[in-house]
């Protein structure tokens, strides 16, 4: 079990290294990496530490578009609700979303409800204004028709209380690219919360992608930010 737990970690790290493989990113300074790397004991090249800082300690948003802040996760297990015009091949997808997720973190568990009370994230398939007057949240009202998806995660101390995603399905013209969105938006949700320019393969990635499902070097950070 050893061994095989050992070559599970080293086929990861390949395809990690595959996805980095020719792209340049942002650095940081050594300190912090240094930090990260006594964190996850070595397990990780640099190139993926200094992707996860930057992911996690910095949000996009129309306001801020480069904003430093402190990262944040969840400390308890983590209900998800569903709601608005989601196609079965849509829930199916979340449903599996949902078991990689559990497959991935060691700390929580994630799971979907079929109430909005009490549940810790929020997901609403729709348009903007249907999105509003469910929600009650009108602060996108003058920028939700520029965007495929939007997502809140307000914190405190480094830990997520609550969280929203809107998928704009007015704006997302296929099945494949309201899959994309859906996958990016809920997995900010979990404090992996900025967009970068550094790797086409990766979920966060700011310009257009047609992924549709977290590449191994997604699957890594979130992995660093919820076992170590």
């Amino acid at each position: 079990l050893y061994k095989s737990n050992n070559m599970k970690k080293l086929i990861t790290l390949l395809l990690v290294l595959v996805t980095l493989n020719g792209y340049s990113q942002k650095t940081y300074p050594d300190s912090i990496i240094e930090r990260l790397r006594v964190k996850t004991n070595y397990e990780y090249p640099d190139s993926v530490l200094h992707y996860y800082y930057q992911i996690t300690n910095y949000r996009s948003s129309f306001k801020y578009p480069t904003k430093r802040v402190r990262p944040k996760k969840w400390l308890h297990d983590v209900d998800i609700f569903i709601v608005g015009d989601v196609s079965d091949s849509i829930m199916n997808d979340i449903t599996q979303y949902v078991k990689t997720m559990n497959e991935l973190l060691d700390s929580i568990e994630v799971k979907l409800v079929s109430e909005r009370k009490g549940c810790d994230i929020l997901v609403y398939f729709g348009s903007g204004e249907g999105y509003m007057e469910y929600s009650g949240n009108r602060t996108i009202k003058n920028y939700y028709h520029l965007c495929n998806g939007l997502n809140w995660v307000p914190g405190w101390s480094g830990y997520i209380y609550q969280a929203e995603a809107f998928i704009n399905l007015e704006n997302t013209e296929s099945q494949k690219r309201t899959k994309h969105v859906m996958y990016e938006e809920i997995t900010q949700c979990f404090g992996l919360i900025a967009d970068s320019y550094d790797y086409k393969n990766s979920i966060f990635y700011e310009h257009y992608n047609d992924l549709s499902e977290l590449s191994e070097l997604d699957k890594a950070i979130i992995k660093i930010h919820y076992n170590y």
